[in-house]
């Protein structure tokens, strides 16, 4: 089951072998990690984002996809 998962085939594309190798790439490089997430669930932005986090006033009052329109209904509930 696992050999056919999702996540295994993710950590396969970025050549994870791993999942405490995953956590920590994920947490070291929260920039990449997330942008591989959203394209890898095809989450639709009809603007793409300039960036995907910034982080200046901390990880609380961290501002996402900066830039980017999406309307998640269209990625979410009407596939």
């Amino acid at each position: 089951v696992i050999a056919r998962s999702r996540l295994k085939r993710f950590m396969d594309q970025h050549g994870i072998g791993s999942f405490p190798e995953l956590l920590k790439r994920a947490d070291e490089d929260i920039e990449w990690f997330w942008d591989a997430a959203i394209k890898d669930i095809d989450i639709a932005f009809y603007r793409h984002y300039d960036r995907v986090v910034d982080l200046t006033h901390g990880k609380p009052w961290a501002q996402w996809w900066i830039g980017g329109r999406m309307n998640i209904i269209q990625s979410c509930l009407d596939r």
